[in-house]
């Protein structure tokens, strides 16, 4: 009672002590809520690999083409495809579009991925309306090209971003970029996390059949439940055995190729 510097600084102490704890409870009840969505995709079942392909003429659709053969063959192997970056990574790409050309109407952010006709069923995603992208829409670009390609394969939630009056038509709907390229919906993903887990938008995505132009890609594989390690593991080995083979007998088609759980 006769000093008063010692009850008030236990009481500071108390105060600072309750907001640290207040703050990591908050944290955590953050980290918990975004752990428990639903991504839409099948994580538990999925890995990814970085290809990175050297030497001058090396062909990158070449080995592209001939280790998705390979790969969807593999025994633990629902489906695999090439892809551009990978979802839930925390990297990947993201542009602009309009409901309407020349930058006007409603527009919205989106993370886009470069894949092929296979991403779909590799990803694990559910198509709520309309129709995969075909192989005779993917493009191989071997160089770098302005704008996407003329379909692509979005989320419910980017689609009603930009119409939000037709949520019931969007399946054929039109929208563009800041160049005025168009872009039409061939499908509707139901649900589908993007790069970004701390993004307000990471529901907003398309998937746009474009491949290249290289010399990097990845390749994102999904397996049958419980069979992750034991795939992932084979998987490596027979991309290295066909690495060996093209570094002997084709030298322009040296490549490196490294496995990671880059989606668990």
């Amino acid at each position: 009672m006769r000093n008063s510097a010692g009850p008030l600084l236990v009481a500071i102490q108390i105060a600072l002590t309750l907001a640290i704890v207040v703050n990591a409870v908050f944290v955590t009840q953050q980290r918990i809520s975004k752990i428990g969505r639903d991504s839409g995709l099948d994580d538990q079942n999925q890995f990814a690999l970085p290809v990175t392909g050297f030497e001058k003429n090396f062909d990158l659709f070449a080995m592209v083409r001939a280790d998705m053969t390979m790969l969807r063959d593999m025994p633990g192997v629902v489906d695999a495809a090439p892809i551009s970056q990978v979802p839930l990574s925390g990297g990947g790409s993201s542009t602009m579009f309009y409901s309407l050309p020349d930058k006007k109407g409603e527009k919205s952010p989106v993370n886009y991925y470069g894949t092929d006709e296979h991403a779909v069923n590799a990803l694990g995603v559910k198509l709520a309306d309309g129709r995969n992208f075909t192989a005779t829409d993917v493009e191989y670009r071997p160089k770098d090209v302005q704008g996407m390609p003329g379909v692509g394969v979005v989320t419910r939630a980017f689609a009603e971003a930009l119409f939000p009056k037709d949520k019931d038509h969007l399946v054929g709907k039109t929208f563009y970029d800041d160049q005025s390229k168009p872009v039409v919906i061939t499908g509707i993903i139901e649900q589908m996390h993007g790069a970004w887990v701390g993004w307000d938008k990471v529901d907003r995505v398309m998937l746009t059949p474009v491949v290249g132009p290289g010399p990097g890609i990845r390749y994102l594989v999904r397996t049958e439940p419980g069979k992750l390690d034991a795939t992932m593991a084979a998987v490596e080995v027979a991309l290295r055995k066909r690495t060996a083979w093209w570094a002997s007998f084709a030298p322009c088609r040296t490549s490196s190729r490294r496995a990671t759980p880059a989606i668990r």
